[in-house]
């Protein structure tokens, strides 16, 4: 029966056997219980030392780790964008101006374009569009369009590390002066490294303000109905009256008087009148000295 399979109805038990009894596992050692691994089988048989039940180590089929350790967190990768998708409608947006020379007039020399310039981080390309005003008299709008800007002529393009304020920027023989830079731009370029210097004021078109003045609507003041003869003719000898008292008693020498407040209606003046005391009135407010 030792070649047979280890299968339901292959074994059997011995019926000659006669000891039953287990090892025990528990021994005392200088007076402490320890554990004792088993040297014989149930009845004294040997042990079955290729079972799995009797091998010092675990079967790796059977045993798991992260049962008792827990599993291991792997470290998950990023999702991967690219560049075009990182910074798509991200744009560093500036104010500009440049100035373009007016011939042959004598009302002004120059004139001073204020323009928008938005740098796309996306494909690194510029624009250059000046705001609408309306009746300017010349063509406004994109002046470039959205295209990489030649910086030089070896072939390089200008770059966002390029752009700050107070930097002037070629392009298409107009140069440009960048003055300042909106909030999102000047934390992005500190973000990277770059020292934003500080805004500049745009300086004013003096064209632009003398077709503001001109267009100004002037107003009139139409003086009010109740002039100084008006008054006279409704207020005279209307006056308003008012009472009041001069009261220095508490200081040496002080006294008491009375006055009439006059106020003319006709022509807005005032009139102070010192008024008579009565005898109980001008009585001394101090005792005489007696000797």
């Amino acid at each position: 029966m030792e070649g047979l399979p280890f299968l339901p109805g292959y074994t059997f038990n011995d019926v000659t056997r006669q000891q039953h009894n287990v090892s025990p596992n528990f021994v005392y050692k200088n007076g402490y219980p320890i554990v004792k691994e088993p040297s014989t089988g149930v009845g004294g048989e040997p042990l079955d030392i290729e079972g799995v039940l009797y091998c010092h180590t675990p079967d790796p089929v059977s045993y798991d780790p992260s049962l008792t350790y827990g599993r291991t967190q792997q470290h998950v990768p990023s999702m991967f964008k690219p560049h075009f998708v990182l910074y798509d409608k991200k744009c560093l947006a500036f104010k500009a101006f440049f100035k373009q020379g007016v011939p042959n007039s004598p009302n002004e020399h120059y004139r001073v374009h204020h323009v928008n310039l938005t740098y796309f981080l996306e494909d690194d390309t510029v624009q250059i569009a000046e705001p609408t005003t309306p009746d300017a008299g010349y063509p406004q709008g994109t002046i470039v369009r959205r295209c990489k800007l030649p910086k030089n002529t070896l072939g390089e393009y200008f770059h966002w590390k390029d752009l700050n304020n107070g930097v002037d920027l070629s392009a298409n023989g107009i140069v440009y002066h960048i003055c300042s830079c909106d909030k999102w731009t000047r934390e992005y370029l500190m973000s990277q490294g770059v020292e934003v210097n500080e805004d500049e004021p745009l300086p004013k078109d003096p064209y632009t303000d003398r077709r503001i003045m001109e267009n100004t609507t002037k107003s009139y003041k139409t003086p009010s109905f109740a002039d100084k003869f008006y008054k006279f003719l409704v207020y005279d000898k209307k006056v308003l009256r008012f009472t009041g008292v001069w009261d220095d008693r508490d200081s040496e020498y002080g006294t008491f008087d009375k006055y009439s407040i006059l106020y003319y209606l006709a022509d807005d003046t005032f009139e102070i009148q010192k008024l008579p005391l009565g005898r109980e009135e001008r009585a001394e407010p101090y005792a005489p000295i007696e000797n």
